[in-house]
């Protein structure tokens, strides 16, 4: 028996818009035939309520995704229709952009009397080694930098981003389910609705 109430609540807690959808139409169809009679009138009625119900469900889940997104809600957008002022928005744009120089040294053979030939090419020679070792200094600083850069995103923008597509999920979810149901009692009472024709 608690195996069974173990299944009963979980397929409860996974369809709880289908067990509302059922209850509402249940519902509407008893209380419409309480006080209506007449079954051509109590179709028109009962579409009639569906319709609105639905609509008004969809409009609500489509609200609360675009609340979820920070985005205006109904009253702000129609108040959107009637503002004919155009708002200026200004963006300034930031950032830092790292830049490598290259520099390039000319150094041309000069004639000294005290210094040979040999001297002067092996001092170029030993300059030359100086700059390749501040290059490759350079070199590894960057890549320091792209290292602590790739360690940083690891840790901070990488959870970030999967909390935002769960929270996404978790919304476009939700928000569906509500639509689905408004479109289904949608459908259904202009299905109710029509019936009366074809009687």
């Amino acid at each position: 028996m608690s195996i069974l109430l173990k299944c009963i609540r979980s397929w409860y807690r996974r369809n709880k818009p289908f067990v509302a959808f059922c209850l509402v139409l249940v519902s509407i169809y008893f209380v419409i035939r309480t006080f209506v009679t007449e079954t051509e009138l109590s179709f028109l009625i009962g579409g009639l309520v569906l319709q609105l119900l639905g609509i008004s469900v969809t409009f609500k889940g489509i609200l609360d995704i675009r609340k979820e997104f920070n985005r205006p809600g109904f009253w702000e957008l129609t108040k959107g229709l009637f503002r004919f002022e155009s708002k200026t928005v200004i963006a300034v744009a930031s950032g830092n952009l790292n830049m490598l120089a290259a520099t390039v040294i000319a150094s041309g053979v000069t004639q000294s009397k005290d210094k040979s030939k040999q001297d002067i090419n092996a001092e170029n020679i030993d300059r030359l080694f100086q700059l390749i070792n501040e290059d490759r200094k350079q070199a590894q600083m960057l890549l320091e930098q792209l290292r602590n850069v790739e360690k940083r995103i690891d840790a901070e923008v990488l959870p970030k981003v999967g909390q935002i597509s769960q929270k996404t999920e978790r919304i476009h979810i939700s928000g569906s389910g509500l639509t689905l149901m408004g479109l289904g009692w949608v459908a259904i009472g202009v299905i109710c609705s029509a019936i009366p024709s074809f009687l």
